[in-house]
């Protein structure tokens, strides 16, 4: 996320995830409070990812 002020100037630029997170157009992405979970699964390995992110 880019945070950017009234002005137009950049308070904050992009985060790096890194490699740990892949988001997919199939993934479901919640939000509460200040932290977005991200469930993810793969049916053929039969597993469920479930990663949090935590806002500033």
């Amino acid at each position: 996320m880019i945070i950017i002020s009234e002005n137009g100037q950049i308070i904050e630029n992009n985060t790096n995830l890194g490699n740990l997170i892949r988001l997919s157009g199939k993934d479901d992405l919640v939000l509460l409070n200040n932290e977005i979970f991200i469930f993810s699964g793969d049916k053929g390995e039969k597993k469920l990812e479930l990663f949090k992110i935590i806002l500033k």
